[in-house]
């Protein structure tokens, strides 16, 4: 069965600079795979053909600059038992284009459960608690946003690129 999300994808050094910072941390639980790595901006679930053409046309319709999105700290949810990389301080540009992106959502009649948005980088499922500790800034320069499939599979998730947005 296939879920649906736009998220952000880092390159490969970006990837290794996050698994990089992992190694210290101890953690424990299911590792994030360095493939699967992302930024999460909104998650859709499952979708019909037409809300997936939708939100597509409406995700072509997006302006958003390229921007710098810096992790700096981690930290821990306690809920899903995951440990993360998150931001101190969350660019406008993003948080803008979390905005557009669940209009999107809504102008595609896809019902989205509303949270306080917390961009991070999961390290890691069903870990032991962990501390909020400053890191080292992982910084990159966002230029576009992704529509990823997640796919079940018996060697576990994977995700597949859909379409990239371009960030003009």
């Amino acid at each position: 069965m296939s879920r649906f999300f736009f998220a952000l994808w880092p390159d490969d050094s970006i990837r290794e600079a996050i698994l990089n910072c992992r190694s210290p941390l101890a953690l424990s639980g299911r590792m994030t795979d360095k493939a699967n790595l992302h930024v999460t901006l909104v998650f859709l679930g499952q979708l019909n053909v037409n809300q997936l053409q939708n939100i597509i046309k409406q995700a072509e319709q997006i302006v958003c600059p390229p921007f710098e999105c810096c992790l700096t700290r981690t930290g821990y949810f306690k809920h899903s038992k995951a440990a993360w990389l998150g931001m101190k301080l969350i660019p406008e540009t993003l948080s803008d284009l979390y905005q557009q992106l669940l209009s999107a959502a809504d102008n595609s009649h896809i019902p989205i459960k509303q949270q306080t948005y917390r961009p991070h980088v999961t390290l890691a499922r069903k870990a032991a608690p962990i501390s909020t500790q400053a890191i080292a800034p992982i910084t990159w320069f966002v230029r576009d946003f992704v529509l990823l499939e997640s796919i079940d599979s018996v060697k576990g998730v994977h995700y597949r690129a859909i379409k990239y947005f371009t960030c003009i």
